[in-house]
């Protein structure tokens, strides 16, 4: 093949322009390349974790427990309103550690006494369960499984004369349901959620924001968790929370944050049981508390990933934000929930560039931080894909040459989103567009970046092949195009698919 392709650059013969022209007219490029061309603006993105408050977003498990608060929920009583962490579950040998530390004798005492008569005991029994299982070191969840005390604890929760009770019972359930997903399940199958999403409403606050928590830590541990906890008609519930300027902060930020668990995961939630997040999602977008504001724009870029119309009445608020804060995570969120919209479809796409995207990207192209290069990228890819008249709005707006520079210059993996936006460039311009972007030196940019991005550049290559015939009224770009492609033998690799095989044939 390689060969083939070889000779054929030597027969040519550039001062007969017409003759080429028509004899590549006829090029073919085969189904699994125009398939793959298509996808370029329908791909999914995935954004790498970090230890910020944006990787809990990123994870699949646990992330809150282990991101949102900096301070464990500690054995002090005076901690009890404050909130906190509960951790990953520990490896078999700090199981093993574990167990050597707890007094069997006084776990089965104390359980026991939470079945005593007198309600001032089974307060100081729950209270001792509870602070044992918050210790920030190898709490004991799997004894206090094994030791039965969970169906108790269950039964506390409904003590509605006894809010105190059903606090330390709600915060050692919360604190079970943290472990590993086996342990998760032990509380579920007790019967714990549905009483969890009624004591939403108990008049308590603390006991609200406990209930609060527990189900958003349920939610965050996968979609079947997720999925129960909304078909018991919680979602609702969290967003009459979350709206409710007169509770406190702290209630108000953990609704918000499982409102974003609620939105998240695949397979995603059936649409009827998020419809009320949906609904009422943009009165909390903007919120004045930072916290509220990013979970909330978190839940409608994951929420716009399935259903785009949720984000389109948004999108004046996400320009906005997006052009004037300095937080990475709301500034991933804004971008990520607009660039959701621009991979959709053409009414969606120009409505977000005519709401003023494009003059923002310049310096985003320029951020510290490669995650919003690469959702920059990505999201100018799936612009220009829209054809000539976004194209002409990208050149204007005076992206390309920076593009080009930052992706010779910055990590592979943005660098791969920089040649999708080359790539659909090729694909969906006209002559003057393609011309425009080879004189500010994209072929030398496909020969000197993009080594985590082989293939794609193959790709491309294959899509500049078949816009050879629009490249010919100049020479140079042909015979520069030859030199670099026998250069670094982007056409010189074996094709597995005969479809794409034919591609070499038919030049030769």
């Amino acid at each position: 093949m390689a060969e083939r392709l070889a000779g054929f650059l030597q027969t040519i013969d550039f001062s007969d322009l017409s003759s080429l022209t028509a004899k590549l007219t006829n090029l073919k490029v085969g189904s699994k390349l125009r398939n793959r061309l298509r996808q370029f603006r329908t791909r999914e993105k995935k954004v790498s974790t970090t230890t910020t408050r944006l990787a809990r977003f990123a994870q699949l498990q646990h992330y809150k427990r282990n991101m949102l608060y900096s301070a464990f929920r500690g054995t002090s009583d005076a901690g009890a309103a404050a909130g906190g962490d509960a951790k990953k579950p520990p490896s078999a040998a700090s199981e093993r550690e574990k167990s050597t530390r707890v007094d069997w004798n006084k776990l089965r005492e104390t359980t026991s006494q939470m079945n005593s008569p007198d309600v001032g005991e089974v307060y100081a029994a729950v209270g001792i369960i509870r602070r044992m299982l918050s210790v920030e070191r190898f709490p004991p969840i799997q004894e206090v499984i094994d030791v039965g005390a969970i169906p108790r604890l269950v039964e506390l929760l409904t003590f509605k004369d006894h809010p105190r009770i059903q606090f330390e019972s709600a915060w050692a359930l919360t604190n079970l349901a943290s472990g590993n997903t086996a342990q998760t399940h032990a509380v579920i199958n007790a019967g714990v959620v549905p009483i969890f999403v009624e004591l939403l409403e108990s008049p308590d606050n603390d006991v609200r924001s406990q209930a609060c928590w527990a189900l958003g830590n349920i939610s965050g541990d996968g979609p079947s968790f997720r999925d129960l906890v909304l078909n018991h008609g919680a979602a609702a519930k969290f967003v009459t929370i979350a709206l409710g300027v007169q509770n406190p902060l702290d209630l108000r930020r953990n609704a918000a944050w499982t409102i974003c668990n609620f939105c998240r995961g695949r397979p995603f939630p059936s649409f009827h049981l998020v419809e009320p997040i949906s609904q009422h999602l943009g009165n909390l977008v903007g919120d004045p508390d930072l916290e509220i504001n990013t979970d909330s724009c978190w839940a409608l870029a994951y929420l716009s990933e399935y259903h785009s119309a949720s984000a389109v009445p948004q999108i004046e608020k996400l320009i906005v934000m997006l052009r004037g804060t300095q937080n990475i995570s709301l500034l991933q969120a804004c971008l990520r929930a607009l660039g959701n919209l621009l991979s959709g479809n053409a009414e969606e796409t120009l409505a977000v560039v005519e709401a003023g995207i494009l003059p923002i990207f310049k310096p985003l192209l320029q951020s510290e931080k490669s995650s919003i290069r690469k959702e920059v990228c990505w999201s100018i890819s799936n612009i220009v894909s829209d054809g000539p008249m976004m194209i002409e709005q990208v050149i204007q707006a005076d992206l390309l040459q920076l593009l080009i520079n930052t992706c010779t210059q910055d990590s592979p993996d943005v660098q791969k989103e920089g040649i999708f936006v080359i790539c659909n460039i090729f694909s969906e311009g006209n002559e003057a567009q393609v011309a425009h972007i080879l004189d500010l030196g994209c072929l030398r940019l496909l020969k000197e970046g993009f080594r985590g991005a082989k293939n794609v550049i193959t790709e491309g290559v294959a899509v500049l092949l078949r816009k050879v015939p629009k490249l010919l009224f100049s020479a140079k770009y042909f015979e520069e195009f030859a030199e670099e492609a026998m250069d670094n033998g982007m056409m010189l690799q074996k094709r597995e698919d005969d479809e794409d095989d034919e591609l070499l044939r038919t030049v030769s």
